[in-house]
């Protein structure tokens, strides 16, 4: 079936196609669009396998680890007394990104996996996501989530205090532990 069409579709200023293609990226079931973005990733071209890793990377999700990165850095910033007084922002601006690309990474570590155990289950309830359309094949949905979930932790195991990094590898295996069998 179709979802309730999104707020995008019924924008005047933009494009029939313009709609349908950011509506099959945000979870729309235009099955057009779908086919589409499929022959266009099957045809092999760079912005297309992009397209298709972005869609992987679940930019619903993306969109709630920035806002949350953000949130807990001002937080933090906040509530230690003169910590936006004396920053260092050369140093503290640079290290807030690399948190930030490492949770990046973790995301699209748990949503990947996720897409590539659950592949037929998302045939039926999710046709757009890049796995279950036949978008991405398995070997480059595999080949980004070992990617990003062995550069994330080395970020942080790298450039973080040691609590972090087991905060990180916790929220790491809970993520894996969800989509993998047996314990899914």
């Amino acid at each position: 079936g179709r979802t309730t069409p999104s707020a995008l579709q019924f924008s005047p200023t933009m494009k029939k196609n313009q709609r349908t293609s950011l509506q099959a990226v945000e979870g729309d079931f235009d099955a057009e669009a779908i086919s589409r973005d499929v022959k266009e990733a099957q045809e092999g071209t760079l912005k297309s396998k992009f397209r298709s890793f972005y869609k992987f990377t679940r930019p619903h999700t993306i969109r709630g680890t920035i806002l949350a990165s953000i949130a807990g850095t001002t937080r933090a910033l906040i509530d230690t007394p003169g910590a936006i007084a004396n920053a260092q922002w050369g140093a503290l601006l640079p290290r807030a990104l690399i948190g930030m690309l490492a949770l990046l990474m973790g995301n699209a570590f748990i949503v990947g996996i996720n897409q590539i155990y659950d592949e037929d289950i998302d045939k039926l309830n999710k046709p757009f996501l890049p796995v279950a359309s036949g978008e991405m094949s398995k070997k480059f949905a595999w080949g980004a989530v070992l990617t990003c979930g062995t550069i994330g932790p080395a970020i942080v195991y790298n450039f973080f205090p040691m609590l972090l990094f087991k905060l990180y590898m916790a929220g790491w295996t809970l993520g894996a532990i969800y989509s993998v069998p047996p314990i899914r």
